[in-house]
């Protein structure tokens, strides 16, 4: 991994940014956990969804809370709203959710789902309901991603996948990677875009839910990280181009900021903590899941998701380094802004309007902020530009 130098090397003194400044405003994505129920039991489930006998005591974020949210988001221009899970598509009035997306302007709103419950039928009314993006698991190849999320599950995924490609849907592959594929991940790749997928995201396993109660650490070696690191690089440079785009999620493992090159919004607020917001199953709100678990900053069944979030902007401001003295020691080393003593802040390149490449879509998000502009490609689920007032310069 590049230091911080070496990343930012060569970026005009006067195009920087403090990236502290990003987590001032509102979020710039939110996730809601519609769910708790699932139809596979994966061993590394972030929020250990519920699954056979137990799933009887399954809860739901009800239509109503989650359409409030959803208004919220929008008003707030919160560039992407993601509809996970459990797993969504279990749920019998999954319609009632898919109806508060219509009204939304500004907020582009994607699903995760396993795939295995996705028919022609539900891809199709995804579709007329205004979803963007699909985001559907599948790991490697069929022995490897079946070895951690259960037999079967690779072909039914894939089906899934097909299906929503069929429907004219963005598709997009999330393969978490970790020991059960971390020797043939990559073959999946060029699988996936002779099928019509538009993006794979690799991401790095997290220590949350049965990934954290393992007695075992099922995720990438920490000795094998920057072999992934640079198998994804070659597979980006050979793979990448305008129907297909890889990318590998390891801001945990970068210094804040921002590349200065289009990055995932969630790849992004990985590396910048505090610009996510997660509504739970319950209603409670975290400022993000992983640095963020056990540290609600509310519910939104008592007060507004606006309300809370704006409530809590002080805290946020206030957080030392990125995460604050709270956090340090409670989240493992593998994450590199996490570990005590990385706390110290870079100046992020930004770009100029004429940098960013033209780009086809005609549908992008652009939010200003007392301290610069955001610009968000709903096509690519990426920021594309950040542009710095000379106020805000470093």
């Amino acid at each position: 991994m590049s230091s911080a130098a070496e990343s930012f090397s060569g970026a005009p003194q006067d195009q920087q940014i403090n990236p502290d400044l990003f987590r001032q405003g509102d979020p710039w994505r939110l996730v809601a956990d519609l769910n708790e129920l699932c139809n596979i039991q994966c061993g590394y489930c972030h929020i250990d969804a519920l699954w056979g006998p137990a799933a009887k005591n399954a809860r739901t974020l009800p239509p109503d809370v989650a359409g409030r949210v959803l208004e919220d988001g929008d008003r707030m221009q919160v560039f992407d709203a993601t509809l996970t899970g459990g797993e969504i598509t279990t749920m019998r009035n999954f319609p009632e959710y898919l109806d508060k997306i219509s009204a939304l302007t500004f907020t582009s709103v994607q699903i995760i789902t396993n795939g295995t419950r996705l028919t022609p039928a539900l891809a199709s009314e995804l579709k007329g309901a205004g979803v963007k993006r699909v985001s559907i698991s599948i790991d490697g190849p069929e022995s490897s991603n079946d070895a951690a999320r259960g037999d079967g599950t690779w072909r039914r995924a894939w089906r899934g996948m097909e299906n929503a490609v069929a429907a004219g849907l963005g598709v997009n592959v999330i393969s978490v990677l970790g020991r059960h594929n971390i020797d043939d991940w990559d073959a999946l790749s060029p699988m996936l875009k002779d099928a019509g997928v538009r993006s794979q995201n690799l991401s790095l396993m997290c220590r949350l839910g049965r990934a954290e109660q393992a007695e075992e650490w099922p995720g990438v070696p920490p000795e094998r990280v920057r072999e992934v690191q640079q198998k994804a690089a070659r597979l980006k440079e050979t793979l990448s181009d305008s129907s297909f785009a890889l990318f590998l999620n390891d801001g945990v493992l970068q210094t804040p900021g921002w590349s200065g090159e289009p990055t995932p919004l969630h790849a992004f607020q990985d590396r910048n903590p505090g610009i996510e917001a997660v509504v739970k199953v319950d209603g409670s709100v975290l400022r993000n899941r992983l640095y963020g678990k056990g540290r609600s900053i509310g519910n939104v069944n008592e007060q507004s998701f606006a309300q809370l979030w704006r409530a809590d902007q002080a805290q946020r401001a206030q957080l030392e380094g990125v995460v604050g003295e709270g956090n340090v020691g409670t989240l493992p080393s593998l994450y590199h802004h996490y570990e005590a003593g990385t706390g110290q802040q870079q100046a992020v390149p930004t770009t100029t309007p004429e940098a960013v490449p033209a780009s086809d879509n005609k549908d992008l998000r652009v939010r200003e902020e007392p301290w610069g502009t955001i610009t968000f490609d709903p096509a690519t689920f990426s920021i594309t530009s950040i542009v710095a007032r000379s106020a805000a310069r470093a």
